[in-house]
């Protein structure tokens, strides 16, 4: 199974297997990055990845916990005997088991949290068998995990695009009681749920909140993501994060439904809404379907032309179809001229400019991502590759950001 995903199907993929009672390997690629989760029981077993910041030493040695030439040494054994690292750093007295059993637990839950930062990734669910050579995270459940991952999303465009109209009145979900006690909601998060009372408008809570406009969106995010608010006269649909908690001890059930699928335009359970024809043409772009697409999200930008998104997803749709260059370019720039301060937007349109080695235009849309989100690790990897490509000179063949394989 292979699917870019957004936030909302990470979320449905990850919670799905929440309702298995197997053990599952999760391979992510993306962005010249490989993530790799295998969860067993409703928990993490361990969590690895490919990049530098992401490696136990390197949590470890960021923390405090180990001195550099420490650092150096455990990386030269662990490359030389091939054992795993935290057994060399309670062999070697670096560590105790304590202080390591915590480095792992932290390490899945960045690793997880990390997903959702760019989560525009193919991914790929197999079954497995656990072997001694793991470096096996202590138990950690998934379900906390995922809890964390949501309310890490800090990316405004994301937390914008989840919001209702602004008037449209919140509601509390029926059923919500449950969920919203296992998740232990902060203070912020408890003032908004006791002002959705179906009588105030979105505008409404946020005047009413107090809250500074970022704050009040990663607030509301999770309570919207999770289904324990809704916006009032739309069709409730049980949060899967909700029945899979519920569910997750006694539902065996059939490994093919386990399937990320595309939303259903006729399915009597999956009302027919902008969300899912948003996330259908998601779908649709992860394979490869790329004229169906535009298709689609022409249609929605002819229903409402004021989001962004849809102008930035028709881009990396047209941006596939031979001779469209020019009308992705266009649609690009209209995704920055609705949310100029979104850098996924220049990433993606510096992106389209350096495969047509573009490089001067490239590198000023890179240059407007990071002044926007200079933290950003794909700002920063797309600005180091482009320094490569110049030096290695113009004529240089530039690699299809958005159409690699996994």
């Amino acid at each position: 199974m292979k699917v870019i995903t957004s936030e909302i199907l990470l979320i449905k993929a990850l919670t799905t297997l929440l309702k298995r009672d197997g053990r599952f390997r999760i391979l992510f690629n993306g962005r010249r990055q490989t993530k790799e989760i295998c969860i067993g029981r409703n928990h993490i077993l361990f969590a690895t990845s490919n990049l530098l910041k992401d490696k136990l030493t390197e949590i470890l040695f960021k923390a405090g916990k180990l001195t550099q030439e420490q650092y150096m040494l455990a990386t030269e054994l662990s490359i030389v005997t091939k054992k795993r690292t935290g057994d060399i750093l309670i062999h070697e007295g670096f560590l105790s088991k304590k202080d390591v059993e915590k480095g792992l637990r932290d390490q899945a839950i960045m690793i997880i949290c990390s997903l959702f930062e760019h989560p525009d990734w193919k991914m790929n669910v197999s079954e497995f068998t656990p072997d001694r050579s793991m470096e096996t995270t202590p138990k950690l459940s998934l379900f906390d995990a995922l809890i964390t991952g949501i309310r890490s999303v800090d990316n405004l465009s994301v937390l914008y695009e989840a919001l209702p109209r602004k008037e449209e009145i919140l509601e509390i979900s029926p059923g919500y009681e449950a969920l919203a006690d296992r998740i232990r909601m902060t203070q912020d998060e408890s003032l908004l749920f006791s002002l959705a009372d179906g009588r105030r408008t979105l505008q409404e809570i946020y005047q009413e909140s107090k809250m500074w406009e970022y704050r009040f969106y990663k607030t509301l995010y999770p309570l919207l993501a999770l289904k324990i608010l809704k916006a009032q006269n739309k069709p409730f649909e049980l949060s899967l994060i909700e029945e899979a908690a519920v569910t997750a001890a006694s539902d065996a059930g059939d490994p093919e439904e386990s399937k990320v699928q595309t939303p259903s335009a006729g399915s009597p359970s999956t009302p027919v809404t902008f969300e899912n024809q948003m996330e259908e043409a998601k779908f649709l772009i992860s394979t490869e379907q790329y004229s169906a697409a535009a298709n689609k999200l022409r249609s929605l930008i002819g229903t409402d032309s004021r989001k962004p998104a849809y102008y930035y997803y028709l881009g990396l749709a047209l941006d596939h179809i031979p001779g469209q260059n020019k009308e992705a370019e266009k649609m690009l720039k209209m995704a920055i001229r609705l949310e100029n301060y979104n850098p996924r937007y220049y990433l993606a349109l510096g992106y389209l400019y350096l495969n047509r080695n573009m490089t001067r235009q490239a590198r000023e849309q890179f240059m407007t991502a990071f002044k926007w989100d200079p933290q950003d690790p794909y700002v920063q990897e797309a600005i180091e590759y482009l320094n490569r490509i110049e030096k290695k000179g113009a004529g240089f063949l530039t690699e299809r950001f958005f159409r690699k394989k996994a």
